[in-house]
């Protein structure tokens, strides 16, 4: 066996998780069940380190741009309201660029509370940031929600945990109308004692 096909054997027994025939392979008489994960943190703390480092490592730039992105938002804003500052209070140009600024703060908040909501497993992320909000259940800081009470209050907008779900019995159509009797003697029987023909 050459030196590349080897290496590629190696390939496939780490990819298939050892020598081929894996966790619960054929003949090793165990039966395995996989459930799903609530949350994306559930599954990824059930992963092996490398698996890990894998993913951390490609979301790191993700989380970068986003943290450069929220720097720059906050700046804009910090700009707009020093340049209100040297307006005229009451203008129509001070009112303006702070009504930009109130819309910018609004909006990174959302944003911020949207990242929040979805680690914490909310499945309509516009729907919670509504209800949050007509509830006061948001904070100045939007860091500090508390994503258990709204929980309490809307338990439809999380993740539910994986029921199983229940055996439907069997039943008979004509269960409850007589008709199991009569139909021992066949639909012909059925139709003349029906018709009084009996």
């Amino acid at each position: 066996m050459t030196t590349d096909a080897t290496s590629q054997e190696d390939k496939t027994k780490t990819a298939s998780g050892g020598d081929g025939q894996g966790q619960g392979g054929a003949g090793d008489g165990k039966s395995t069940t996989t459930t799903t994960p609530e949350t994306f943190e559930a599954f990824l703390d059930a992963q092996p380190d490398e698996v890990k480092a894998l993913i951390d490592g490609h979301t790191k730039g993700l989380k970068s741009a986003l943290e450069t992105e929220r720097a720059a938002r906050k700046g804009f804003e910090k700009e707009l309201r020093d340049a209100a500052k040297k307006l005229e209070k009451g203008s129509d140009g001070r009112q303006n660029l702070e009504g930009l600024a109130d819309k910018l703060n609004k909006e990174q908040r959302r944003a911020d509370f949207f990242d929040l909501a979805h680690t914490a497993g909310v499945t309509n992320l516009r729907l919670a940031w509504l209800a949050a909000q007509e509830e006061d259940l948001i904070p100045d800081d939007v860091h500090r929600t508390d994503f258990g009470r709204i929980k309490e209050r809307y338990p439809e907008l999380f993740v539910q945990a994986q029921k199983e779900k229940p055996k439907t019995p069997k039943a008979n159509a004509g269960e409850g109308t007589g008709s199991e009797q009569q139909a021992a003697g066949g639909m012909n029987a059925f139709i003349r004692a029906s018709a009084g023909r009996g």
